[in-house]
């Protein structure tokens, strides 16, 4: 790296046992996983601070297979998304606010 950058790293996992537990629900969606809710789920990120003012961002995100309906007849698919954005500043503005101490 050059002199005057920094990266920094962000990692990130939920593990998630979202099941119907409650006895007064329908009995059919008792141990069932709620929908839409997947069980795993990781994020990773890594930002890149270098000289001149330049900042490269990089984002991974993954999720394990979900259901789309409440009896889980209907599995929704493992999913991935990746994303990456360069940004440079161009300049600063900065805002104060004086007190004015009373005469």
């Amino acid at each position: 790296m050059c002199k005057g950058s920094e990266m920094k790293w962000v990692v990130l996992s939920l593990v998630n046992n979202a099941k119907d537990r409650h006895l007064g629900s329908d009995p059919a969606l008792v141990g069932k996983f709620v929908p839409q809710v997947p069980s795993h789920i990781l994020s990773v990120s890594s930002v890149y601070n270098a000289p001149q003012h330049w900042t490269v961002t990089a984002l991974l995100r993954a999720a394990s297979r979900q259901f789309d309906d409440d009896l889980n007849q209907f599995p929704l698919e493992p999913y991935s998304v990746a994303g990456v954005s360069v940004s440079r500043q161009i300049c600063t503005i900065r805002v104060s606010k004086r007190r004015q101490r009373p005469s």
